[in-house]
């Protein structure tokens, strides 16, 4: 059986269908501080939108102890810089507010309340059941890409902070490091 970290870099952007059960994780409003109402605007999400990808993402890829999770890595700022960014493509933004329209959808059919009141337990069913639907597999891969590049990202944009997911697979950047982002050149 392979286990987190041999996945990690065994694969080069496979993604896996399972997950893993969320354990603690920090409320998102300790996360979604006030600095990020005008990108808001720009992404097309709501606030709520944002508090259910917010838990996908940490049930996705949850903190254990010795190994970061989606929240460590930094993933919902990761991926706001990503779907604010003007040149990000209007039809890519739709596919997240859909999914997540339809994820949302989906738990509150089988499970009669929001994906963000589920227990892990149920947001694992209702992941499952919308993987099965024709948008959900692509849409579950999209998210874990995003993570994936939050964990293995320069810290420079936005995810790994101090490096945390290279130290974690004990990986040893290339020099020289990056002092501009790439769309800043």
């Amino acid at each position: 059986m392979m286990n987190r970290r041999q996945f990690f870099i065994k694969s080069s952007g496979g993604v896996i269908a399972s997950t893993i059960a969320s354990l603690s994780m920090k409320s998102f409003s300790a996360v979604f501080d006030k600095t990020w109402a005008d990108k808001l605007v720009d992404s097309g999400l709501s606030s709520k939108q944002w508090e259910i990808l917010f838990a996908v993402q940490n049930h996705l890829l949850p903190s254990e102890p010795g190994k970061p999770g989606a929240q460590d890595v930094n993933t919902l700022s990761y991926f706001r810089s990503i779907i604010t960014d003007p040149d990000y493509d209007q039809g890519d933004r739709n596919f997240v507010k859909t999914g997540l329209i339809e994820l949302e959808g989906i738990s509150i059919k089988l499970m009669k309340t929001t994906f963000i009141d589920l227990s892990a337990t149920q947001r694992e069913q209702a992941l499952r059941a919308f993987e099965k639907e024709p948008n959900g597999y692509p849409w579950i891969t999209t998210q874990l890409n995003y993570i994936l590049e939050a964990l293995l990202t320069d810290p420079l944009y936005g995810g790994n902070p101090n490096g945390i997911g290279w130290k974690w697979l004990e990986h040893t950047p290339g020099f020289p490091r990056p002092n501009k982002q790439y769309f800043d050149l």
